[in-house]
């Protein structure tokens, strides 16, 4: 069955959503959450390889770069899904 999506109300430029069953909302939340912790590990793996790899200084910081801009780019996700479930 699809779910009924109810427009509440416009906050600052945010449409809040109402589902109309709330195990649907536990759902996509949960799934949500799923996705964040394997991009997480993910993340962990890469680093965990890039740690053990020898390479030369330029490269080794670049692997850090991408380490660091996964990481951001996982912080904002986060942030995205605690705005939408808030």
């Amino acid at each position: 069955m699809i779910s009924l999506i109810i427009m509440l109300k416009k906050k600052e430029n945010q449409t809040l959503l109402l589902y109309d069953d709330p195990k649907e909302w536990d759902q996509e939340w949960a799934l949500d959450w799923m996705h964040l912790k394997t991009i997480f590990r993910k993340i962990e793996d890469l680093n965990d390889s890039f740690t053990t790899s020898n390479v030369p200084y330029l490269l080794e910081i670049a692997q850090k770069q991408i380490i660091l801009n996964l990481e951001r780019y996982l912080g904002l996700l986060s942030n995205m899904i605690i705005e939408k479930y808030k």
